[in-house]
């Protein structure tokens, strides 16, 4: 089997022994590493919510894009593992990357999920930065973010597209 029919096929996978099946034979046939084909593996597992056997591979990764890292925050948000998340986030910034549009809505989740306002009030001067703020499904996260935290005036702001965060206690 070539790399793209595997990395299709991998796309499609609603099974764990379909998965398993892929993985095999991209040993068998040396097609590893192939950050591609691994992208593919780690989001067919976090598909089937095999967030473990994602980080196992993740954690074997030679080389990661953007994709990798944002496959697996958002599985581990998906999960409620937000320190999990978190700790990949922190990986994530070490590594010199800039969080983009699917990375962003998954650290307001975070934030959420562990009660921690300043953490979700940096990531909206993040989206503010790096120029997001017209992004609908990142501004909808920052606004779901206000709203569940109770900062109902700054949520208003996002609302009607004031995009300056000011810090609330």
């Amino acid at each position: 089997m070539s790399r793209k029919f595997l990395s299709s096929l991998l796309r499609t996978c609603t099974s764990h022994s379909t998965t398993s099946q892929c993985h095999a034979q991209t040993l068998l046939q040396s097609l590893l590493p192939n950050v591609i084909l691994e992208t593919d593996l780690l989001l067919s597992y976090t598909k089937l919510g095999l967030v473990n056997h994602a980080r196992k591979l993740f954690d074997r990764m030679p080389q990661r894009n953007m994709h990798s890292w944002n496959i697996l925050i958002a599985s581990y948000t998906h999960s409620s593992m937000y320190f999990d998340a978190l700790t990949v986030f922190e990986a994530f910034k070490r590594s010199g990357s800039l969080p983009d549009r699917y990375t962003l809505p998954p650290l307001f989740k975070i934030a959420i999920g562990i009660g921690d306002s300043w953490f979700g009030w940096m990531c909206h001067c993040l989206v503010i930065k790096l120029g997001y703020g017209e992004v609908v499904v990142v501004t909808n996260s920052v606004l779901e973010f206000y709203v569940k935290c109770g900062t109902m005036s700054q949520a208003l702001s996002v609302f009607n597209n004031h995009n300056a965060p000011r810090y609330a206690k």
